[in-house]
Formats: C-alpha cells, structure tokens, sequence
C-alpha cells in the first residue's frame, strides 16, 4: 500500500543526516516543508518528515522500522490517529492498545529516542476527536511521553514567525537545537498546516 513512499523514504534516508527530529505523521503531516522550515528558523537538529497518506496505527510499525528506524532520531513527532477514527469510535480500547504497542516497539528499537505524540486538530469541535485526543493524552503519561495539544485552532502570524527567525539568525535569541524543549519545534511545523 505504501509502496512508493517506503523506496522515496528508504534513498533519502541513505544520504539523510542521523539523530535529529523526525515527524511521523498521517495525511495532514505529508505538506508540513521540514526542510523549508529548518533553514527558516535556523534549527541546529537534522528535521526530516517521514509521513504518509491515511497512515494508521496498524500500519505504523512496520513503517517505522523500514523508513525511520534507519535515521535514529533523537526526537519522534507522532501524529497519528486521523485515519483512526471510525475505528477509535467502535473500539477505542483496541486503538489504544495499538499505539501503546507502537510506543513500546519504538523504545525496544531505540531506548534513546524521545517520543512526542501530536493530538489531532479540532477545529470544529467533533466529540470524536476530542475523546481520541483525551486517550492520546493518557498513552503519552501512561508511557512517558511528551505530548503536545494543537486541537485549538491558531491564528498563523508569517511575520511574527519572520521576526523570530531574524532574531535567531542575528543572535538576539537562540538558534532552535535539538536541546531546547520540543514545544518549539512543534508551534513551528504545526502552525504551518
């Protein structure tokens, strides 16, 4: 099914840098420009989207091993769910217990990683996606994870994100590094979908 994108993923990840930050993220995620946006904003840390049309958390390990394993990042932005959802309504226990497996499977294969789950936008204030981004926030505490909630919609402010990256580029304020908190980076590649 996702033929195509594993092969363009697995040659780019031949020349990729290693241990950096890696979004990893459903249909919305495939236009999020990491590359654009790590030269914008001056970032220190490799960024690189591996995301994929109508990913779901039953095809993520799999996709994981083959297209982000390789890169050993050092942050994992998990954006996944959105294709989830009339299954997370029929079962939400089972949804849980495969992203549960999909976190567990990421540390057996990296105990260095640290794992950021995205919650879903809800803009539109669906009761689904509210409940989806409620246990979302449960596996990321149970599992000790970070989570961050973009469900709130934001106004993008391009100029407000311009004078930041001036500032940072200047050296008024501090380039963004793998070491600053994940917050950071998440406003910036979620404020641009």
């Amino acid at each position: 099914m996702y033929t195509t994108e594993i092969k363009k993923y697995s040659f780019l990840n031949e020349i990729a840098e290693r241990v950096g930050t890696v979004i990893f993220g459903g249909s919305e995620d495939t236009a999020i420009p990491a590359g654009e946006l790590r030269q914008a904003f001056d970032m220190e840390t490799a960024l690189y989207n591996r995301s994929f049309q109508n990913l779901s958390v039953e095809d993520a390990i799999k996709l994981y091993d083959s297209c982000i394993l390789p890169l050993h990042p050092q942050t994992l932005l998990l954006h996944i769910g959105e294709a989830d959802l009339e299954d997370f309504a029929e079962n939400s226990t089972a949804f849980d217990q495969k992203y549960r497996s999909l976190v567990s499977h990421i540390r057996q294969q990296d105990k260095k990683c640290t794992i950021a789950i995205i919650s879903l936008k809800n803009h539109e204030g669906c009761k689904d996606i509210e409940e989806m981004n409620r246990h979302l926030k449960h596996i990321a505490d149970s599992e000790r994870c970070e989570f961050f909630d973009i469900s709130e919609k934001t106004l993008r402010n391009p100029q407000g994100m311009k004078q930041i990256s001036f500032m940072q580029t200047t050296g008024f304020a501090r380039r963004l590094s793998s070491r600053q908190p994940i917050a950071n980076t998440v406003k910036i590649l979620y404020g641009f979908i």
